[in-house]
C-alpha cells in the first residue's frame, strides 16, 4: 500500500515540531509490523519564514518528508494542495499540526484500509493530550458532541484532524475537496462531509486510529477558537439555524446535566460558539434569546466571570 500523510501548518514551531517527531515514530513502529511506500508533507499555510525554515532543518535527515508551498491561502486550499502530488498513492491521510499521533496510528490505518477497503475513513477525533483539566473537559466534550454521528462502523460527521481519504474520492474533485474559503473556521469538513452524503458516499469509523489534540491553554482561548467556529458555521446552517431549542439542548443541557461538564465551562465557550454563528448571520436578537433562557435555568452561574480556572 502506498500513502501520502498530510498536514497544513501555519506558524507553531514547536506543535508543529512535536507533531513531526510522533509522526517519526509512529512511523518506525510501521516499519516494524509491515511493508508500505509513504511519503510526509508539510504544507505551509503563509508562516513566517523562521518557521518554515525551522521546520524544514527539523525533516531535513529524513528523505521521505517534503515540505511544501499552499498554493492558496487557508487549510481548506493547503489539504486540497496535495492534488499536485498524488501519484500511485492509495490513500491521503490528513491531520493537524495542533496534534500528536499514537505510536499505532499509521499500522492501525494501513491495518483498517487493507481489510475494509473504504472510500473515507474517519479516525478518532476526540482526544486530547489532556495535560490540563481543560484538556479533560474538552475531550469528555468532544464525545458528547461527535458520539451523536457514530452510527456503529460508520459516522455522518468528518473532522480532518484525522482523516483518511481514497485516492479516487480526492482526485473525483479534481483539488476541490475541501472548501477554500476564508472565512473563519469555515468548517470545511462539514462542508466535505454534505459532498460525500451528496454522492452518497459512506464515511468509515476508527476509534482505534487515535491523534491527541492539543489541551485548550485556557477558557478564554476556547472561547475564541469556539467563536470562530461559530462564526464559520453560516457556512453550513445559512440563514437557517436549527431551533433555539435544539441548541440549548445539545450545546448546554445535554453536556451540563447528562455529561456532568462544569457550567462555569461549557456556557461560556458554547455561548461565544452561538455568538460567532449569530453575529455573522446579522440575528444577534436571537442570541439575546438564548441568554435569558440560560440566565432563568443557571441563575447561580456568573456567565461572564468564569475565566479562570
Amino acid at each position: 500500500m502506498n500513502i501520502i500523510i498530510a498536514v497544513p501548518f501555519k506558524d507553531r514551531e514547536q506543535q508543529t515540531i512535536s507533531l513531526i517527531k510522533s509522526l517519526i515514530s509512529s512511523l518506525e513502529y510501521a516499519n516494524l509490523k509491515t511493508t508500505f511506500r509513504y511519503k510526509f508533507f508539510l504544507i505551509d499555510d503563509n508562516s513566517e519564514r523562521a518557521c518554515v525554515s525551522r521546520i524544514q532543518q527539523e525533516v531535513s535527515s529524513y528523505p521521505y518528508f517534503y515540505v511544501i508551498k499552499n498554493k492558496g491561502q487557508g487549510p481548506g486550499a493547503a489539504r486540497n494542495s496535495i492534488n499536485n502530488y498524488i501519484e500511485k498513492e492509495d490513500y491521503i491521510v490528513f491531520t493537524d499540526n495542533d496534534c500528536v499521533v499514537d505510536k499505532t496510528w499509521i499500522y492501525t490505518i494501513l491495518q483498517y484500509c487493507c481489510k475494509y477497503n473504504p472510500l473515507v475513513l474517519q479516525g478518532n477525533p476526540c482526544l486530547f493530550q489532556k495535560t490540563t483539566i481543560l484538556g479533560e473537559w474538552e475531550e469528555k466534550l468532544y464525545h458528547c458532541l461527535f458520539g451523536s454521528y457514530l452510527q456503529g462502523a460508520f459516522t455522518s460527521m468528518i473532522d480532518s484532524r484525522n482523516l483518511i481519504v481514497h485516492r479516487s474520492i480526492f482526485l473525483k474533485y479534481q483539488g476541490g475537496l475541501f472548501s477554500e474559503t476564508l472565512n473563519l473556521a469555515a468548517a470545511e469538513s462539514r462542508i466535505l462531509m454534505k459532498k460525500l452524503e451528496k454522492d452518497k458516499v459512506s464515511v468509515y469509523y476508527s476509534e482505534d486510529i487515535i491523534v491527541y489534540h492539543e489541551d485548550p491553554p485556557s477558557i478564554l482561548s476556547s472561547c475564541l477558537q469556539k467563536y470562530r467556529h461559530g462564526y464559520g458555521r453560516v457556512e453550513l446552517w445559512g440563514e437557517e439555524p436549527p431551533t433555539s431549542r435544539y441548541l440549548l439542548e445539545r450545546y448546554f443541557y445535554i453536556p451540563i446535566e447528562k455529561e456532568g461538564l462544569p457550567p462555569r465551562y461549557i456556557i461560556p465557550t458554547h455561548l461565544s460558539f452561538l455568538y460567532g454563528y449569530y453575529y455573522n448571520s446579522n440575528n444577534l436578537s436571537e442570541f439575546q434569546k438564548i441568554i435569558v433562557m440560560l440566565k432563568n435555568d443557571y441563575p447561580d452561574i456568573s456567565i461572564f466571570n468564569v475565566l479562570e480556572v
